[in-house]
């Protein structure tokens, strides 16, 4: 036998011996499980850790789908409030069937679409309209107007009197879809 596996099998049983003290036996396996633990530990905390980053990466892609999806029901709710082609075309005729409808006297009516005023493929737009008739029928037109299925909102009004009756200047706000050329 060569003298350096002589000398580990000489320390093998010098081991042996030390271990069959009880006290001795219970350290080497405290000092033995501690090891195997810290190594597991070790390895599973930088799984643990890696797994952690995992899990904030898909809770904060999470969260950004919930508000992608409540960005559309939003949209969806905010599309059913509009008409499909609002064009300022729309809205004036839009209107000219609510003064139709109510038998009020239309005197004028112009749209102004205001530049600085837009929103995506919508525009701010401002419609002036002129009417003449009693304060019932303009009641009757401002009340259609504040019912109706589609967002008009009167901005200003002013009335004077004339020989036939009441005169209702008003100022009225809707968002017409831009066609970009």
């Amino acid at each position: 036998m060569n003298p350096e596996a002589l000398a580990k099998k000489n320390s093998l049983k010098q081991l042996a011996a030390e271990l069959r003290n009880p006290k001795k036996l219970r350290a080497a396996t405290l000092v033995a499980m501690s090891l195997v633990l810290l190594g597991a530990y070790a390895m599973l905390d930088s799984r643990i850790g890696l797994l952690r980053g995992q899990l904030r990466k898909e809770q904060e892609r999470w969260a950004l789908i919930e508000e992608v999806e409540t960005l559309k029901a939003q949209e969806e709710g905010l599309k059913k409030r509009f008409p499909a082609e609002g064009t300022v075309t729309f809205w004036t005729a839009y209107l000219l069937g609510g003064v139709r409808e109510t038998g009020i006297t239309l005197l004028s009516l112009e749209p102004h679409p205001l530049e600085d005023k837009r929103f995506g493929r919508l525009q701010a737009v401002e419609i002036r309209m002129d009417v003449q008739g009693s304060y019932q029928d303009i009641y009757r037109l401002v009340a259609w107007i504040e019912a109706g299925k589609w967002p008009v909102r009167p901005v200003r009004m002013h009335l004077k009197s004339d020989k036939k009756g009441i005169v209702a200047e008003m100022t009225l706000a809707v968002l017409a879809e831009v066609k970009d050329s």
